[in-house]
């Protein structure tokens, strides 16, 4: 409800930032209920999410996009993945290997469930994984632009 009033939309506040907004609020204030804490383990859905995520991709869009499309997702994709990754560690010297590449995926490929997989893939502690979802919601959200109408 939060996420798709009208004040939120005015300022580009997505359903994501509300429920990060709202989780913070219970787990530092009251916490999590402790019948709830089955729930509230994450690896099953997003597991679930990213195999959903996955399937959204029809076979015909596929073909539909072609060869450049290919060339897209198959080459520039790993090759900026690669490149902010070496940037990350090289030229800004950053000691959190993890970390730079939940950021460099997350940019990169396609936002929060891009992070939270690769956060997954390379153990990324929980904090890392936190700050690549903010900077991701923050520059996507705040800072990227709309196509003109």
């Amino acid at each position: 409800m939060l996420g798709n009033s009208q004040t939120a939309k005015a300022i580009n506040l997505g359903y994501a930032f509300w429920a990060l907004l709202i989780g913070l609020i219970i787990s530092n204030t009251i916490g999590t209920p402790r019948w709830m804490m089955p729930a509230v383990r994450t690896e099953y859905y997003i597991k679930t999410g990213l195999v959903i995520l996955g399937a959204e991709i029809l076979f015909n869009r596929i073909v539909e996009f072609g060869p450049y499309g290919l060339a897209i997702a198959w080459l520039v994709t790993p090759i900026v993945i690669i490149f902010m990754y070496l940037f990350g560690t090289r030229v800004l010297n950053m000691q959190q290997k993890s970390l730079v590449m939940v950021v460099a995926t997350s940019t990169s490929v396609c936002g929060v469930s891009a992070a939270i997989a690769a956060a997954a893939a390379c153990k990324a502690k929980k904090n890392e994984l936190t700050l690549a979802v903010g900077m991701t919601l923050i520059f996507t959200k705040t800072i990227g632009f709309k196509a003109p109408s």
